[in-house]
């Protein structure tokens, strides 16, 4: 299993005067609030996955997040 980490920097801001500072931007996100994780997986995982998922009637991705929540309440339990 690959894990792959992104980081990503705010594009600058438009230079005044310029046609595209008139736009309104979204404000920027604090990058501590939250971060993102992507998890490839070969076929025969992703079918595990998706099994599991019709099993407890949630979609592969849901039952992704489900499982990563539950691995890491795991981990925080042996270090107690």
């Amino acid at each position: 299993m690959a894990i792959r980490i992104r980081r990503t920097t705010p594009t600058p801001a438009p230079e005044e005067g310029t046609q595209a500072s008139s736009r309104k931007h979204p404000p920027l996100r604090d990058s501590t609030q939250e971060r993102q994780i992507c998890v490839r997986l070969d076929i025969e995982r992703y079918a595990m996955l998706e099994s599991m998922g019709l099993q407890h009637g949630v979609a592969p991705t849901t039952m992704a997040r489900i499982l990563v929540h539950r691995g890491l309440r795991a981990e925080e339990e042996l270090w107690e």
